[in-house]
């Protein structure tokens, strides 16, 4: 078994030095024309910018093991004379864009028949070759920058393994089927074409793949500068493995509520530079992979729809150049996992809510209506590196030492109105002299580059200086802080309850004193003895029977103050007895 073993061995050694001497000897034989650049391993000859090759006498020496072939920027109108395409057999790659190529004669590009990759940009082609048809292997085409308007149906039939094509600033149209023979097209770009409707029909992009079966293959969709006004919800009917959609530079004013909805697997999403106005109430409903998405540049006035939980995996948010004011403060809590926020050019007038976000790294908030920066505003905020606050209304800065971040590369506050108050003392112990190698960098540059502005004594300082030598000059009249507020609030509640509280137990005792309790009492055998009267009441009976017949008690009145001494006590009575007593106290109380 070993003996087997070993001979195995020795057959795989001989089989790979027999393969290297092969190659080498074909390396030996792999020619560079002259003026070009050629690479021995990857097999490449770079053939670009050599001038105007058109006046070559004979095709380039190009080795037949060439795979990759670039002849970028030689002002070819004619390929036929120039490159020897039927020794290019082994040829992958193909590059001839900036050139003057018109078309393709017979018998020459279709010669390439292994080729995979071809670049046949910023030419003047008016239609697609016939010579492409025939590239059964392309996987990769370019068109992009010709003068090709319009794209047939069979234009494309034989390309039955394309995954790549660029057809960009050009197209005017595209028939009824014209993609239906791309199974496996994946990317298709197309921006900078005029694909506008007329009024009666909206854009749809279905009856390019014809009859074809839902779902299409195709994972990015680029439709930017298209000239396209209205979408549908049936417009991307079928795009179920759709992963980006560029729709950039339309004139878009509306979304239907149900346009990405069967894009379940949708993860870059581009509407920058239209007119939309609003976002629909869960639209992004089914938007849970969504990582990147670019709303700046429309006519937003408010985000409450975008700030949803339902993009949970959202790392890049722009809505920059809109008019946002509301929700305020905007709660980007909610996104976990975001990198970057671009908020600048809105109308915002607080510093929106981003603390905790540990993923964050670039925060552009510029040319906004804040005028405040919390003290916790940034707190827990670990990977920021960009910070852009410059061109507000800043006059207060108090963002707490314990949230610097020694990682922030940029911090720009310039064109405030900051104060130099109060709020700056808790930078002291950073910012001296003695101990200013505590702070980050970006902090001692920051507080170096920029002035104070909030009142003529600090003006033309920088908040350095301010706070070096004008550190027992800051106060901080101008607001008071709420918790001093509420305390404030409920002292005087309290004082207020307590003088009512005295007024009417006051009034009470001095009713009490103007008046005197009745008193019973009853003797050993049981008999009620006569019931003492108040003051008034006695003074009232000494006086004359005219005045004590207007003035007298009401129970005199009813004959009811006097009982006889002797008799038995009468409940009927005692009862009318002390209904006038209570009369009479009213009355006097009165």
């Amino acid at each position: 078994m070993a003996f087997m073993d070993d001979h195995g061995r020795r057959s795989d050694v001989i089989s790979l030095l027999f393969i290297l001497m092969s190659f080498q000897n074909s390396l030996s034989d792999y020619a560079c024309p002259q003026m070009c650049q050629c690479h021995e391993i990857t097999l490449l000859a770079n053939c670009s910018y050599l001038g105007n090759v058109s006046s070559f006498l004979a095709p380039l020496n190009i080795s037949h093991l060439s795979t990759v072939l670039l002849l970028d920027g030689n002002s070819l109108d004619d390929t036929r004379l120039i490159i020897p395409w039927k020794s290019l057999s082994n040829l992958r790659k193909l590059s001839l864009k900036f050139n003057d190529i018109q078309t393709f004669e017979r018998e020459t590009l279709s010669l390439v028949t292994k080729l995979l990759y071809l670049d046949l940009s910023y030419n003047s082609l008016q239609k697609i070759p016939n010579e492409i048809k025939q590239l059964r292997r392309l996987k990769y085409l370019d068109l992009s920058d010709n003068d090709i308007t319009y794209i047939d149906t069979d234009d494309l039939s034989g390309l039955t393994n394309l995954q790549t094509l660029l057809l960009t600033n050009s197209l005017r149209g595209i028939s009824y089927g014209a993609f239906s023979f791309s199974y496996h097209l994946t990317s298709l770009l197309i921006s900078g074409s005029n694909l506008s409707q007329n009024n009666s029909s909206c854009f749809e992009i279905f009856p390019w793949f014809g009859e074809m079966r839902h779902p299409f293959p195709l994972t990015e969709l680029d439709l930017s500068h298209a000239n396209i006004e209205c979408l549908t919800n049936d417009t991307f009917k079928g795009l179920a493995f759709l992963e980006r959609l560029n729709l950039n530079h339309n004139q878009i004013y509306s979304l239907p509520y149900d346009l990405i909805h069967n894009m379940t697997m949708l993860v870059e999403l581009n509407f920058a530079s239209n007119s939309l106005t609003d976002i629909p109430k869960a639209f992004f409903t089914f938007a849970t992979h969504l990582q990147v998405l670019d709303l700046s540049l429309n006519n937003l006035t408010s985000v409450n729809n975008v700030l949803t939980k339902k993009l949970k995996s959202l790392e890049y948010l722009n809505l920059d150049e809109n008019y946002i004011s509301e929700p305020s403060p905007l709660d980007f809590r909610i996104f976990k996992r975001l990198r970057e926020l671009y908020l600048s050019n809105n109308q915002l007038t607080e510093f929106p809510m981003v603390r905790k976000l540990l993923n964050l790294e670039i925060l552009k908030v510029a040319r906004n209506l804040i005028s405040e920066v919390p003290p916790n505003a940034l707190s827990r905020c670990r990977g920021l590196k960009t910070v852009d606050l410059g061109d507000n209304f800043l006059n207060s800065f108090a963002l707490e030492t314990h949230d610097f971040n020694d990682n922030i590369d940029s911090f720009n506050i310039r064109n405030n109105k900051i104060s130099c108050d109060c709020n700056l003392l808790k930078y002291y112990d950073h910012m001296t002299n003695n101990r200013q190698d505590l702070a980050p960098e970006w902090v001692t540059r920051m507080f170096q580059d920029e002035d104070c502005q909030g009142s003529r004594r600090f003006q033309k300082t920088s908040l350095f200086e301010a706070i070096d030598y004008y550190y027992f000059d800051m106060i901080c009249s101008h607001e008071t802080p709420p918790d001093v507020l509420r305390v404030l609030i409920g002292s005087w509640l309290s004082l207020l309850l307590g003088i009512v509280c005295y007024i009417w137990i006051k009034t009470m005792c001095s009713a009490r004193r103007k008046r005197k309790t009745w008193t019973s009492d009853e003797d050993k055998n049981g008999k009620h003895r006569k019931k003492e009267v108040s003051i008034r009441d006695e003074q009232l009976l000494n006086e004359s029977p005219s005045i004590r017949s207007e003035t007298a008690p009401i129970w005199e009145k009813e004959q009811l103050l006097d009982v006889p001494e002797g008799e038995n006590y009468n409940e009927d009575l005692e009862m009318k007895l002390s209904e006038a007593k209570w009369k009479s106290m009213t009355e006097t109380f009165v």
